[in-house]
């Protein structure tokens, strides 16, 4: 529903709120399927958006297993992808990519 600040008289939403959230989309960029390489053997498939930053990947695996947060690291070909920065950040991450989870063995959730 459209907030009562973004309508016009005729009650119709202002091509300005249009535009913002076309802008947002363009930042969040196209979504990328994503296959998540877990420790014990399990996998994780999930979509998402290239402007999300590895930090909420990472979460979003610690919200899916018995694994902390804090002690998941994750690489791609090799290399350590950076918490803070976008999976945009990194170009070779493409839909279909399998990232490969480590995780510190003692730091699983206690349930």
């Amino acid at each position: 529903m459209a907030s009562p600040l973004n309508l016009h008289r005729d009650g119709r939403v202002s091509e300005e709120v249009k535009t913002s959230h076309e802008e947002s989309e363009a930042i969040a960029g196209d979504t990328i399927r994503l296959i998540i390489a877990l420790p014990d053997g399990r996998r994780i498939e999930d979509d998402f958006k290239g402007g999300v930053n590895v930090e909420w990947v990472i979460y979003k695996i610690s919200s899916q297993t018995d694994y902390q947060f804090e002690a998941i690291e994750l690489f791609f070909e090799g290399r350590k992808l950076l918490g803070p920065l976008s999976l945009s950040d990194y170009p070779q991450i493409q839909s279909g990519a399998v990232l490969t989870a480590r995780v510190a063995q003692e730091e699983q959730k206690n349930n």
